[in-house]
């Protein structure tokens, strides 16, 4: 079989001896396109809906492939890349100055020089 994998407008495909089984799909997954979502994986049935791969509908998978050359099966799927990460926000702790109010401070800062 030979499994061909598109995302965003580029294929990249993989050959099996054998039939695979799901965990040899999501393998195979992972490693042609590492940074896609292989849980949002989609396959298009035989009336062109697009399905989400999954444990459940892998037989339905494997009854959509078609014949390609030399007769080997040809499974199609298409996985979205992973969004990038959320940029994060910095937290800075108030230290005990920052929790005074300005005119406490100034009041302490005053009085530290008369002494």
């Amino acid at each position: 079989a030979v499994l061909k994998v598109e995302s965003e407008g580029e294929i990249r495909r993989m050959l099996f001896d054998t039939p695979p089984d799901y965990a040899a799909v999501r393998t195979a997954l992972q490693k042609l396109w590492p940074t896609c979502s292989v849980d949002q994986a989609k396959y298009k049935d035989e009336e062109g809906d697009l399905c989400t791969l999954s444990q459940a509908t892998f037989d339905d998978f494997l009854f959509t492939s078609g014949a390609g050359v030399a007769g080997r099966p040809v499974l199609r799927l298409q996985v979205p890349q992973r969004a990038p990460p959320a940029p994060t926000e910095t937290v800075v702790a108030a230290t005990d100055d920052d929790a005074q109010p300005a005119a406490a401070r100034t009041e302490e800062a005053e009085h530290e020089h008369l002494w």
